[in-house]
């Protein structure tokens, strides 16, 4: 038996921009089923030969600044066996248009550019959270004044992300963005951005090389490796909170693991360390077992108040530092010291409640966010006291009373009833919604609770809320 093989029938497709000019550098997909040929990439003459199927198929075609070509084709005679072309004409469309400087305002060649969703839920990059969907819907580089144009084709809310070798990621966004419409006048300016470092402690006592990984939450992890000292850095870090983790092996640019699961999106990144524009940031990162358990000796100075009416306590802010649950209370001495003992090093969530109120849902408490080092740490706060007495036009079954410090820490307490009084720190002091604060979620997310009024307490004197 022979079996003779047809040749392949041929299928021109020839691309024109909306004027009819030749459109160079479009890209063409032929799709018939689960088969598909493709992408070719049209010439000067806006034209690309591919294999035609034998069936009905769909022809895709894509360029930079224009809206999508797609066209189902089922009329074309399988018989034929002479080549046929089939005319694309792409309409422009409005595009992500701007440009990337220098702090000194000199036009940077050559950055990448990426857009990235935010996220809709839950999404992990190398295990670790990320603000942003790991996929990246456009992407292109600037030309020698910076400039640069990219074709978004969907609408919704994105983060745009540029990078350059020397200097520090920049990012634009979140911004809404709607195809028809497009964006113009962006402007991202770079800089050499931080430095962060700091040594990898392996309780084990194996002097060896790790690998440290950095996330920002920008949809992007980087590693670098520590020498035998375990000691690690990081050059032209952006600004910002980072997370970092001790990993078994280096990443390839985009060769990392992404995870989207249901549940609400992050909304910002709880970091390991802050890195600041010009500065160097440390953090330390242990591993292994047999190390010392941190300790935090803390001085609680309220002037005009007793401090040894309070008890202080903490418990670990993330899961890997230790069970979470809050360590044995200890009472603060007449002098405002106080030791606690907690796991790992890492981040942790201080409470001082004062023991002495009526009953615990009337306590003031003080909360603060440490952290915490191998070994001895130390934590302070002076702040004077004075007596907030309730106005006739405050509601104590639904207010409470907010302070916040000046080094993130915050008091809380309901308010009394009206015409009563009760002690509180100075300084502003704000009257916020009880439903507010329980709702919140952590620590710094009191940030964001609205007040509905503040006043100014000064240590020994006595305002009131809500006349």
């Amino acid at each position: 038996m022979v079996v003779r093989l047809a040749e392949p029938r041929a299928l021109t497709v020839l691309v024109t921009e909306g004027r009819g000019q030749p459109l160079e550098g479009a890209e063409v997909w032929v799709t018939a089923g689960s088969s598909s040929s493709g992408p070719g990439t049209t010439d000067a003459d806006g034209r690309v030969d591919l294999s035609r199927p034998l069936g009905e198929f769909t022809l895709l075609v894509r360029a930079e600044g224009y809206a999508e070509f797609l066209e189902d084709y089922r009329g074309l005679a399988p018989e034929r066996s002479d080549a046929v072309a089939l005319p694309a004409r792409l309409a422009s469309i409005p595009r992500l248009e701007g440009v990337v400087r220098t702090m000194g305002g000199k036009a940077v060649e050559g950055a990448a550019l990426s857009v990235r969703p935010l996220a809709k839920q839950v999404v992990k990059i190398a295990g670790l959270p990320s603000l942003v969907e790991s996929s990246v819907e456009a992407s292109g580089s600037t030309d020698s004044g910076g400039r640069f144009a990219l074709t978004l084709r969907e609408d919704g809310e994105f983060m745009l992300r540029a990078e350059a070798d020397g200097y520090a990621p920049a990012e634009f966004g979140p911004f809404r963005y709607e195809p028809g419409e497009g964006l113009a006048k962006v402007e991202l300016t770079m800089s050499d951005g931080g430095i962060v470092e700091g040594r990898v402690i392996d309780g084990d006592l194996v002097r060896q090389q790790h690998i440290v990984m950095l996330s920002r939450g920008d949809g992007v992890a980087v590693t670098v490796r520590t020498n035998l000292d375990g000691d690690y850095r990081f050059e032209h870090v952006a600004p910002g909170p980072c997370l970092l983790r001790v990993v078994p092996e280096m990443l390839v640019s985009g060769g990392f693991e992404s995870s989207s699961t249901w549940g609400r999106p992050y909304k910002r990144i709880e970091g390991d360390v802050l890195a600041a524009e010009g500065a160097t940031s440390r953090f330390d990162l242990v591993i292994g077992k047999g190390l010392p358990p941190v300790t935090l000796t803390g001085r609680f100075d309220l002037t005009g108040l007793d401090p040894a009416r309070f008890h202080a306590s903490m418990m670990p802010a993330t899961s890997d530092q230790g069970s979470g649950l809050e360590t044995q209370p200890v009472r603060v001495g007449s002098d405002g010291a106080f030791q606690l003992r907690g796991g790992k090093p890492g981040r942790y969530t201080l409470l001082l409640v004062d023991g002495d109120a009526e009953s615990e849902a009337d306590a003031l408490r003080i909360a603060a966010t440490v952290d915490l080092a191998v070994g001895r740490n130390d934590w302070a706060l002076k702040v004077g006291v004075g007596r907030i007495v309730t106005g006739s036009a405050a509601d104590p079954a639904a207010e409470s009373l907010f302070w916040r410090g000046p080094s993130g820490e915050f008091a809380v307490r309901p308010l009394p009833a009206v015409g009563e009084a009760c002690e509180f720190l100075s300084g502003t002091v704000y009257r916020v919604p009880l439903v507010a604060l329980m709702q919140v979620g952590e620590l710094l997310d009191l940030d964001r609770v609205e007040a509905l009024g503040s006043v100014e307490l000064t240590a020994g004197g006595q305002v009131v809320v809500g006349q």
